[in-house]
């Protein structure tokens, strides 16, 4: 029973990582959570709730087989058509934030992270950067994600106000 379960949940994020893009479309990758496991079990992980306004399908309640919980959404890859878009990110603390970032430039091929990082003010910041797998680590390890260029301004966790990073690197 557990093998079938796991099946299930597995099929459920696979549906999810697929939804906004048809076979053989090209795409650009987006992980909604860089951080390792400690973290994701304490705080709502981030995953991407909405692209150009439209409400990502996450998978719902079955009584009759099991569904990924969170934490299996966290360290997805969802696919996401290539092109300009407007994201907003849900998750990051305990209580739930939304974060807007607009204009966000992704290219086919390419993988993004949602990225939290500090601001010089103090202030918790989300962004979208590049990055590249260390597949010597599992992606629920912190040092599976290289995160490289910044692709996205840095907002305000739960907001849509930009903040300036003033040359601060993910």
């Amino acid at each position: 029973m557990a093998a079938q379960n796991r099946a299930d949940v597995e099929a459920a994020v696979s549906a999810f990582d697929n939804q906004l893009v048809a076979p053989g479309e090209p795409y650009a990758v987006l992980s909604a959570q860089p951080r390792p496991i400690d973290e994701v079990a304490r705080y709502s992980p981030y995953r991407l709730s909405k692209i150009d306004g439209k409400e990502l399908e996450r998978p719902g309640y079955s009584l009759t087989r099991a569904m990924p919980l969170v934490h299996d959404l966290a360290f997805s890859e969802l696919k996401v058509p290539p092109g300009v878009h407007d994201l907003t990110i849900a998750g990051g603390a305990i209580r739930h934030y939304a974060t807007s970032i607009s204009k966000v430039s992704l290219e086919a091929g390419k993988r993004y992270a949602i990225v939290e990082q500090m601001a010089p003010d103090g202030t918790v910041v989300v962004h979208i950067s590049e990055y590249r797998q260390d597949k010597r680590f599992a992606p629920m390890d912190k040092e599976y994600y290289l995160i490289g260029k910044r692709v996205s301004d840095a907002v305000e966790r739960g907001g849509s106000e930009v903040v300036d990073l003033g040359g601060a690197t993910p």
